[in-house]
């Protein structure tokens, strides 16, 4: 299955480029900046973007092939208003769109109002199945996350590179390419299309959550232990696992019980780490 990474703007090309730090991804760029493989004007607010005459003959020659999408954007993009005219050519591919939410309220007018119109298309498609998943990020939430270490000048990178590492872990994880030493993960029921990644702290059994979702109906947990403790920690590293997939706070008025799964996996790193997976099916209410 070859999946692949359509950029569009300086977020999307941002996370796309910081993806292929931890993984292999095969990118299409559409962007202001230069160096994109399609460079568009900058305009001055979302509907020029719609009216812009563009040629996608390249993106679609790229895009021929493929058999996954997934579609890097930033809420604080104007050029995200290309999005949904981009995606009519990939209705035969399953998409999955990573959707970065910026801080609303450094955004323009235009910005504003552009943002909050694409979250909630954005939400809706997926629900409606035209997505197979929409991943959401809060910068804020990650700001919150670096605290005093958080530099302005790499702010972006820092943002999108703690995205890439999330997604690109989990995309590890689930794809199959690291097979797990032990699982009970199944594949999420179909209408929890909504998502997000949180790290968790193994030793300090602290969750992390990479945006706030609301309404989480299913909870992953991929932990990646040293070989050293695989071999000589069993029962320890099923402990610390049981205990921490029993640790679920309902949300208050919520009438259902979250759905957890985990699975385990062997690391060459020193310390392990690990990630849960949130999905919902219900609509994100704008918070900010």
């Amino acid at each position: 299955m070859k999946k692949r990474v359509l950029a569009i703007g300086k977020t999307g090309a941002l996370l796309s480029s910081a993806m292929n730090r931890y993984g292999e991804y095969e990118a299409f760029s559409i962007s202001p900046d230069e160096g994109a493989d399609i460079l568009v004007p900058r305009l001055s607010n979302p509907e020029k973007y719609e009216e812009l005459k563009i040629d996608l003959g390249a993106y679609k020659r790229w895009l021929s092939d493929a058999d996954e999408l997934v579609c890097a954007i930033g809420g604080g993009d104007l050029e995200t208003a290309l999005l949904l005219r981009v995606l009519e050519h990939a209705k035969d591919k399953s998409v999955e769109v990573l959707y970065v939410r910026p801080d609303i309220s450094a955004l323009s007018g235009y910005g504003k109002l552009h943002e909050r119109i694409l979250f909630n298309v954005l939400q809706e498609y997926a629900r409606s199945g035209l997505f197979s998943r929409l991943w959401l990020f809060s910068s804020l939430a990650i700001e919150e996350i670096v605290g005093e270490e958080l530099s302005i000048l790499e702010y972006d990178d820092i943002i999108v590179d703690a995205v890439a590492r999330a997604f690109c872990s989990v995309d590890l994880f689930r794809s199959g390419k690291k097979p797990s030493i032990r699982s009970t993960i199944s594949e999420p029921h179909d209408v929890d299309r909504i998502a997000t990644i949180a790290m968790v702290d193994v030793k300090r059994e602290k969750q992390v959550d990479l945006y706030p979702l609301k309404l989480i109906k299913e909870r992953e947990l991929h932990y990646a232990f040293p070989t050293k403790e695989v071999k000589q920690n069993g029962k320890t590293i099923l402990e610390i696992v049981r205990h921490q997939d029993n640790k679920v706070t309902p949300e208050e008025g919520v009438p259902w019980v979250v759905e957890t799964s985990y699975a385990i996996y062997e690391s060459e790193f020193e310390t392990p780490f690990a990630y849960a997976v949130l999905y919902s099916s219900e609509i994100q209410e704008d918070e900010q």
